[in-house]
C-alpha cells in the first residue's frame, strides 16, 4: 500500500527531483519530521467486565487539552518534542518544549526561539522597526513585492507586513507558494518554483 499523494502532479515532480538529488546529499544532514498528538479525553470511557463486576480503568491525570509530539528523525538518533497544545509550527518554534534526544549520552541542548531572538536583538526592543518591518511606518514606502510559502515560518509575520503596506496605501503583492518553506525558491534553480518566483519577481520590477 503506498500513498495515493503519489499521483498528484507536484507531489510526483517534487518525489522526482528527491530521488534524483539523493544519492548526493549527506545523510548526517537529513531531518525527518513526523508529528502526532493524544488527548486524556481520547481514554474509553465503557468497557467490558464480568456481570456484577465493577469495572476499573485507568486514565491519565492532567488536563483535558491536545499535546502535541513532534520526532526529528536522524542518522544517529531521534530528538522528540512534546508539547501541550495543538499543532501549530509557529508557537512550536517561538516556544519549544522538552527536547530529549533517544541514544545519546548527553541531554539535548533546549531548543528555545528565545535564545536565539535574544543574539539577534542583542538587547534592543524586539519591536524597532530596524529588527523587524512588521513594526515600522509603511506611508511612503515605495512599491513591494513579498514572497514567502505554505511551510514558511515567517508566512503571518509576511502576511502582517503586506496587510500595513495595503493599509498605508501602498501597491503591495504577495505571492504564497504551496508546500514551500523559507526562501526554498532559492535553493533548487532547477525546481519550477524557483522559475515562477523569479519570473513574477522579475515582472514585478519590469512593471512596477
Amino acid at each position: 500500500m503506498v500513498a495515493g499523494e503519489r499521483d498528484r502532479p507536484d507531489v510526483a515532480r517534487r518525489r522526482a527531483q528527491w530521488i534524483k538529488y539523493q544519492g548526493s546529499i549527506d545523510p548526517s544532514r537529513l531531518v525527518f519530521i513526523d508529528e502526532t498528538w493524544t488527548k486524556t479525553n481520547m481514554a474509553p470511557l465503557r468497557g467490558w467486565a464480568p456481570c456484577g463486576s465493577r469495572l476499573i480503568a485507568k486514565v491519565p491525570h492532567r488536563h483535558w487539552q491536545t499535546t502535541t509530539l513532534l520526532a526529528a528523525l536522524r542518522h544517529d538518533g531521534i530528538t522528540v518534542v512534546n508539547y501541550d497544545l495543538p499543532w501549530n509550527p509557529q508557537r512550536i518554534e517561538q516556544r519549544i518544549g522538552r527536547c530529549h534526544r533517544y541514544g545519546q549520552q548527553r541531554g539535548a541542548p533546549d531548543g528555545n526561539c528565545d535564545k536565539r531572538a535574544a543574539l539577534y536583538t542583542d538587547g534592543r526592543d524586539a519591536k524597532d522597526p530596524l529588527l523587524s518591518p512588521a513594526y515600522g511606518d509603511m506611508p511612503g514606502f515605495p512599491p513591494a513585492i513579498l514572497t514567502t510559502g505554505s511551510r514558511d515560518l515567517l508566512l503571518s509575520s509576511t502576511v502582517r507586513v503586506h496587510r500595513k503596506l495595503r493599509q498605508a496605501g501602498v501597491e503591495a503583492i504577495l505571492k504564497v507558494f504551496e508546500g514551500q518553506s523559507h526562501a526554498q525558491y532559492l535553493f533548487d534553480p532547477s525546481a519550477p518554483e524557483t522559475k515562477e518566483a523569479f519570473e513574477e519577481i522579475a515582472l514585478f520590477f519590469d512593471t512596477c
